[in-house]
């Protein structure tokens, strides 16, 4: 799960005092911002943002940028000159966002990432080896600072015995430091979640809600959104979660199949309704070649399918790949002989979207009336239910 974090915008951020890279100073934070508030800011909170910033001594003159990064590319939404160690950005979004701070020197680019809100915005920034900035203002710059700090500690820690496990060649002693790694995984996840919940009426607690909500029942993330404040709910964030939660309700055990159709590898289009409600279980597989733990959990599939196929069971492979070739290569090398569809658009898949799937592998048992009668099971959980079923 934490991996869905390093994914993210906070993943671009470069920090550069080791020492710092933890807590930010109380003190400094609030003689920072009260500065900001006496030098006449306060007049941009009603209309949009005001974005002030101080840099620390020898990039007067130089150019640093409000941007956007999306699909590898940076967009620079607006530039300023530093001068006397301070710039300033002014302007309106029509909705909070994640910003970054971007500065760059000869080919490098160096940045981290703020929330961008109609209100003041007071920037405490250190260039460096890289760029490390401090925002202040509102409640979700401070909650979106504690998110930072909370995977900064959990990257210090990981490090080395991220190391260690690479230059070990005792297993008993890596698995050691794995468990150690996967412990302190779900203590920095604890953290996160409890940041969201504490702000859910703000743009952070939206932002981290999307890495947790479908963990959690889906009366209780029903609720959160409920709780957010109508501005927030105008956001691609806010819709997609609410729909992906209908498609979830869709999709539980016990609701009828739903349809789906995409191209065979020889090119043919191919129906889910083509085997289910001909008296077959018919198990649906989301995989995809580039995702070890589905290769990892192959070999079970193609284990049931060999035990169960004469007995009625048809499997449907639902591949997220973005490449034919890669899908097709994987498809022969773990000999999966049963049927196959993809639209090769991987995450972005109305296939994968129509059952709520937002992680693989991924599994949907659907029984001989065509009924949903259990997701996403594996290894020995999977064989016990499809004979269950065929039974």
């Amino acid at each position: 799960m934490l991996s869905c974090f390093f994914m993210g915008c906070h993943a671009l951020t470069a920090t550069t005092d080791k020492n710092n890279i933890f807590f930010y100073d109380t003190m400094k934070r609030i003689l920072f911002f009260t500065t900001m508030l006496m030098a006449g800011i306060v007049s941009a909170f009603a209309q949009g943002y005001s974005v002030r910033g101080t840099v620390n001594a020898g990039f007067n003159g130089k150019n640093i940028y409000l941007a956007k990064y999306n699909k590898g590319k940076w967009i620079k939404n607006d530039s300023a000159v530093i001068k006397d160690n301070k710039f300033t950005f002014d302007g309106k979004v029509e909705v909070p966002d994640i910003s970054y701070l971007l500065y760059e020197e000869g080919e490098k680019t160096m940045c981290s990432d703020f929330v961008l809100e109609n209100s003041v915005i007071a920037l405490n920034v250190t260039i460096g080896d890289g760029l490390e900035l401090m925002a202040m203002g509102t409640k979700a710059n401070d909650a979106f600072s504690q998110y930072k700090e909370a995977l900064a500690r959990y990257r210090e820690k990981a490090r080395p015995i991220q190391e260690r496990i690479e230059n070990s060649s005792d297993k008993v002693l890596r698995d050691s430091l794995v468990a150690e790694l996967y412990s302190l995984g779900d203590d920095v996840e604890t953290q996160l979640e409890t940041i969201c919940v504490a702000n859910k009426g703000n743009f952070t607690g939206l932002y981290l809600a999307q890495n947790f909500y479908t963990r959690w029942q889906p009366a209780r993330a029903k609720q959160f959104l409920a709780e957010m404040p109508q501005d927030l709910r105008t956001l691609k964030i806010y819709r997609d979660m609410e729909s992906h939660l209908l498609q979830i309700e869709m999709t539980a055990e016990g609701k009828p199949f739903v349809d789906i159709k995409a191209s065979t590898p020889e090119g043919k289009e191919l129906r889910l309704s083509d085997f289910v409600g001909n008296g077959k279980v018919v198990l649906v597989d989301f995989w995809a070649s580039w995702c070890r733990p589905c290769m990892m959990e192959m070999p079970n599939v193609v284990k049931a399918y060999e035990l169960f196929k004469s007995k009625g069971l048809e499997i449907v492979g639902v591949s997220l790949d973005n490449k034919s070739e890669a899908w097709k290569k994987a498809l022969a090398e773990q000999k999966m002989t049963w049927p196959q569809m993809s639209d090769l658009k991987g995450w972005d898949s109305e296939v994968a979207k129509a059952y709520a799937v937002k992680g693989i592998p991924a599994t949907v048992l659907i029984d001989k009336e065509g009924k949903i009668a259990a997701r996403d099971l594996r290894g020995a959980d999977l064989l016990r239910k499809i004979e269950e079923l065929l039974k």
